[in-house]
């Protein structure tokens, strides 16, 4: 998107992943589209990323990704029920 001179930035955290059965880390984009921030996940094929995206961090810089590192090992999220 950013080729294409869309403002797009890097967005951090977590994803469901039934495959594995539970949460991963995971990066994804956000673009700006019609005014708003629209979450785009192109690992997964989503031009709009499912509910299951938790933002963590945004940013690519070193120090916008430093605070992960207090997540990272220390995160526990349970599914009490999916719809």
């Amino acid at each position: 998107m950013r080729a294409l001179g869309v403002p797009t930035r890097v967005v951090n955290g977590l994803v469901y992943s039934p495959e594995h059965k539970g949460f991963l880390y995971h990066t994804w984009a956000e673009s700006l589209v019609d005014g708003g921030w629209r979450a785009v996940d192109p690992t997964f094929n989503q031009s709009q990323a499912d509910a299951t995206h938790i933002a963590l961090v945004r940013g690519e810089s070193l120090a916008d990704l430093t605070p992960l590192v207090e997540w990272v090992g220390s995160t526990r999220i349970k599914v009490l029920e999916a719809r």
